[in-house]
């Protein structure tokens, strides 16, 4: 049986309590919705890093094309981006193991 796909509202949480903990910022939790990555202490390479670590909480894989630095700027961009990695992950052999 399929693993229901989450809500982006579950993506939002999940991408929150993992930023609060790789910034080690709790009071992330309570950010807006459009909240900059910037303003929550990342540069470009702590966002890549950070991006590359929700691949395990998501069991996805980011492919570079998902890579862009404008979508990626806010927790809205990233949530976008999960639950587009998310909708296209297969469930098949061909489907690559997450990095990490």
């Amino acid at each position: 049986m399929a693993e229901a796909r989450p809500t982006k509202e579950d993506i939002r949480r999940e991408v929150l309590e993992y930023l609060a903990e790789f910034t080690r910022t709790p009071q992330v939790l309570d950010a807006p919705h459009d909240v900059l990555l910037s303003d929550c202490g990342l540069d470009s390479f702590a966002t890549f890093e950070f991006v590359l670590g929700l691949e395990p909480r998501f069991g996805i894989v980011i492919d570079d094309k998902h890579f862009n630095a404008r979508l990626l700027r806010s927790v809205d961009g990233v949530v976008e981006m999960v639950a587009t990695v998310h909708g296209q992950a297969g469930s098949g052999p061909d489907r690559p193991e997450p990095r990490g």
